[in-house]
């Protein structure tokens, strides 16, 4: 055995120990730039938890609001726990108050802090059908949102409004606006304070560092979502300092006495195993040999969920254009990082299945280069001991080639089957297509196509308004776009319109620019009239033959948007009275008849452009276009009492009449949503004042 001698020893010792302390200083930096971006993280982890427990208890006082109704008592539900304050409004009486318009629209409205007997105070007001109730509590109520627990010492929290104006806060010895309090300090950077108003003007959050009350902090700042109001949640820096002085400490001895321990045993291994080291080095050196001038790579991973490498050959980095520290630094050391990310579940679940089954697998997949290329892999390997030994062979090359060959199999395969369908072949560079025979079985003439599709064009065989369908798609054809598909009208010899679908594929030449079109023609017009029957259906109430709820809605918001805007309109909002009765005492099938019976008649009574629905039960609605006067509509009101008020002889009797609620369209509301409810609203107070009537809003 070759013995070292003493001067070569030491150099090596010294050698080493220079590695250790170069080590541990960049270990420190490191450690220190990790620790200061953690402190950062709980910061933000701090103020996103003070956040959402804002968020949390604001809806608590919501929901509270929401639960309580007009004639109950506020405190058998505990309100104090909430509210200290709450009352209960018509939507009348708050239509002059600033807020009425948002509260409308977002049925809840958040006050801006005001002050009430000297303390602040905030008011949730939520919007019912017909009140508003409003509850009153003290902004201070709030505080318990502030959270430290991430750190030792206390995070300073403020609730701002955009202009600064602190709404609460954590600490008491403060001014009633905390930009004023950082227009006097002096941030690290000159332009924090700059971005921080720029960030708050745009919803954003950061972070920034200055100093004031003579001590250096740092600040966390967020939208709340709560109005335009902001959480600021700053720590001493100090905190974060000493925090990463302690870890740097003590990783620093704990690196130190690693290092130290790996020195020593490399020293045993050098002086007492020298000889097994060199016939190790020989080993490894001719396992490199036949590994880098194989066609491929060698790599070595762990079967876990990540494919954890532990070894991989030069070939596998000239492969994928990394070196070794790139690929640690970027991936971890994770072969799954490097797999494009749509074929990751099929090759999790394909190695997985195989190497069950005799502990071997083979399998296809894509990879993604450094340069951003995706290139096409084959992989074999076997497991042993719970490590996957595995050889990778880029085959792109081969599989564009193989692709080539699939696109020409689509094409013969196309043209075998379907065939009631009209194949086609189309030259991009000539324009001319060539169909199949049955062109003439489908639509009754035969066609010679040199110019496609202009030539369909000019001989009217295309129906007008889908010509541009057609030329849209060939000239995405001739961009490079493939496996198109699209549905037009062709003009038969009787002249019918027939619906069709076109679906193509599209053959590039060997320097990838569009060559051919193949592609069919199958004639879809029996499936297009059944789907227009399908979509009627769905708009019409199947007992009444009505209007469903959804199409009147929609039907009536068309017009009033469209060529009815400028009219005079009516709703009327329908309700038969004692319907329950007749259910009860006749059965649901003579109900269902009294139902008919009064569709039909509201048809009779309305002309045909109005607009008649059944919107469930026993509720119909009527919308009356273009109206001479509020008269008009009151007449029409009467006749629809004449007209469904009868009675029913089935040994018993029950009496069929309506109540109407009416609005006037514009006065009572600009759309659907409006004019209905001002309707029902009419329509109710009817029913109290004894049905059998109608009533305007």
């Amino acid at each position: 055995m070759k013995r070292y001698s003493c001067k070569k020893l030491f150099l090596f010792i010294g050698a080493i120990i220079f590695i250790i302390i170069c080590t541990v200083f960049s270990y420190n930096s490191y450690v220190s730039k990790t620790i200061n971006n953690s402190t950062l993280n709980l910061l933000s982890e701090n103020t996103s938890e003070s956040i959402n427990d804002l968020k949390k208890d604001i809806q608590n006082r919501i929901e509270f609001l929401r639960a309580l109704n007009k004639f109950s008592s506020a405190d058998e539900f505990g309100s104090k726990k909430y509210f200290s304050d709450i009352e209960f409004f018509d939507t009348s009486d708050l239509s002059n108050e600033i807020y009425y318009n948002q509260l409308i629209k977002d049925k809840i409205y958040i006050s801006e802090p005001f002050i009430q007997n000297n303390v602040k105070k905030i008011f949730i007001a939520v919007y019912k059908k017909d009140y508003v109730v409003r509850g009153i509590f003290n902004a201070n109520d709030l505080k318990h949102v502030f959270h430290s627990k991430n750190f030792s010492a206390n995070v300073s929290t403020y609730i701002t409004q955009s202009n600064g104006q602190i709404i609460f806060s954590s600490a008491d010895d403060i001014s009633d606006n905390l930009f004023a309090i950082y227009t006097e300090s002096e941030f690290k950077n000159d332009d924090d304070f700059y971005n921080m108003i720029t960030n708050l003007e745009n919803n954003l959050g950061g972070f920034a560092e200055c100093n004031y009350d003579y001590e250096d902090k740092i600040v966390n700042y967020e939208p709340l979502g709560i109005n335009n109001w902001y959480i600021f949640c700053s720590i001493p820096k100090k905190v974060a300092i000493e925090q990463i002085d302690n870890v740097v400490r003590a990783a620093t001895y704990l690196l130190f006495v690693i290092l130290s321990s790996i020195v020593l045993l490399i020293f045993y291994i050098i002086i007492v195993d020298n000889k097994r080291i060199r016939e190790i080095s020989s080993i490894n050196q001719k396992l490199e040999v036949v590994t880098e001038n194989i066609p491929g790579c060698v790599q070595t991973r762990l079967n876990d969920n990540d494919f954890t490498l532990s070894y991989l050959s030069y070939g596998f980095l000239k492969i994928t254009g990394y070196d070794r520290d790139e690929f640690l630094n970027f991936f971890d050391n994770k072969y799954i990082a490097l797999i494009y990310f749509e074929d990751i579940p099929l090759v999790k679940k394909s190695i997985a299945k195989q190497l069950n089954v005799d502990r071997h697998f083979k399998m296809e997949y894509r990879i993604v280069k450094k340069n951003g290329q995706i290139i096409w892999i084959t992989e074999r390997g076997q497991l042993i001991n719970n490590l996957v030994y595995s050889v990778i062979i880029d085959i792109t090359e081969l599989k564009k080639i193989w692709d080539g060959l699939k696109i020409s199999e689509q094409r013969y395969k196309l043209i075998s089957e379907d065939v009631d369908d009209v194949v086609f072949e189309f030259n991009i560079k000539s324009g001319a297509a060539y169909s199949s025979e049955n062109f003439k079985k489908i639509f009754g003439f035969d066609v010679h196509i040199q110019n496609f599709p202009q030539s369909l064009i000019d001989q009217d065989l295309i129906y007008n308004e889908d010509i541009q369908i057609l030329l849209d798609l060939m000239n995405n054809l001739k961009i490079g776009q493939s496996d198109l598909e699209n549905e037009f009208r062709i003009i038969n010899r009787n002249g019918e319109l027939i619906w069709c679908r076109l679906v193509v594929k599209l053959i590039l030449d060997e320097n990838k620019r569009p060559l051919k079109a193949i592609g069919k023609i199958r004639n879809i017009n029996d499936w297009k009239i059944e789907q227009e029957n399908l979509k009627q259906r769905a708009q019409i109430d199947l007992l009444t033959g009505l209007y469903n709820k959804i199409t009147t809605q929609k039907l009536i918001d068309e017009y009033i948007e469209g060529e009815g805007s400028k009219n005079t309109s009516a709703i009327f909002a329908i309700d038969i009275d004692n319907f329950k009765d007749v259910n009860d005492t006749l059965g649901h099938l003579a109900g269902d008849k009294v139902l008919i019976d009064i569709a039909n008649k509201l048809k009779k009574l309305f002309r045909q452009s109005d607009i008649i629905g059944r919107f469930g039960g026993d509720e119909f609605v009527v919308f009356i276009k273009n109206i001479s006067s509020k008269q008009f509509a009151q007449k029409k009101a009467n006749d629809v009492l004449n007209t469904v008020r009868s009675t029913i002889d089935n040994n018993k009797k029950c009496k069929i009449s309506s109540s109407i609620g009416v609005a006037i369209y514009p006065k009572d509301g600009l759309n659907f949503q409006q004019l209905y409810k001002n309707a029902d609203e009419a329509l109710y107070q009817t029913k109290k004042l004894g049905k059998d009537s109608f009533k305007l809003f």
